[in-house]
């Protein structure tokens, strides 16, 4: 085997970063492995890699690695804890979709995209920081979040997807920056605790905001950077 040639962890060859199976509840990814006496590093960690994982509860991805992949931690359900590192610039489809005991991840500074379904179903998770660089939220990426609370979304977000905070029931505010330009479909369907939008902008720039929410049962007021209360 040549030098560089691996450089995914993939479900059949994750045994080779230590995972045993049954037997793994914290486990650290490294970022490169041996193999016949060459260096392998690694920078993916593939789709499914850890589809189901039972016993995990607590993952650290060490630097590296560029592509978190579709499913890649799905239905890992006593999974508590993540740690991404900086150099992950991706996140994707369903990356952790159904890890109904995360309570809390690390994500990167600079990740540029989080794909749909990433984080659908976490439904411990009750708080999260969205690196600055990202400049998406998919469709369905933090649905069925039943604990999120509170989300403040960075400048130089532009859209936010389709039924991205579906039934996130407990969310009461979340901050839009004034960046965005593109709110999807059934975005806050089921929030039945929403109170107030914030957006970063004036009211005129408001107006801007191309959008499709339905909301449910009730309308929730956008307060705007100029003080001006204008109902949704």
């Amino acid at each position: 085997m040549q030098e560089n040639q691996l450089c995914a962890v993939t479900a059949e060859n994750r045994a080779m970063v230590g995972f045993v199976g049954c037997d793994n509840e914290y486990l650290v990814i490294p970022p490169e492995v041996t193999l016949d006496g060459k260096c392998c590093p690694l920078s993916v960690i593939s789709g499914k890699a850890f589809l189901r994982c039972g016993s995990l509860t607590h993952v650290v991805v060490m630097d590296g690695y560029r592509l978190i992949g579709q499913n890649a931690f799905a239905d890992c359900s006593a999974l508590t804890s993540v740690t991404l590192p900086e150099t992950v610039d991706k996140i994707g489809y369903g990356a952790f979709f159904g890890c109904k005991s995360l309570r809390e991840i690390t994500m990167p500074k600079e990740a540029e995209e989080i794909s749909d379904s990433a984080f659908y179903g976490c439904r411990s998770l009750g708080s999260i920081t969205i690196p600055r660089g990202i400049h998406r939220i998919g469709n369905l990426t933090f649905g069925a979040c039943l604990s999120l609370q509170g989300v403040s979304l960075p400048e130089g977000l532009l859209s936010i997807g389709e039924s991205a905070f579906y039934t996130c029931s407990n969310l009461e505010c979340i901050w839009i920056p004034e960046s965005v330009v593109s709110l999807g479909r059934f975005i806050f369907v089921g929030c039945e605790r929403l109170k107030e939008i914030y957006f970063g902008g004036t009211v005129e720039a408001w107006k801007r905001v191309r959008f499709r929410v339905q909301l449910g049962v009730k309308k929730v007021p956008v307060i705007c950077a100029d003080g001006v209360v204008k109902l949704l």
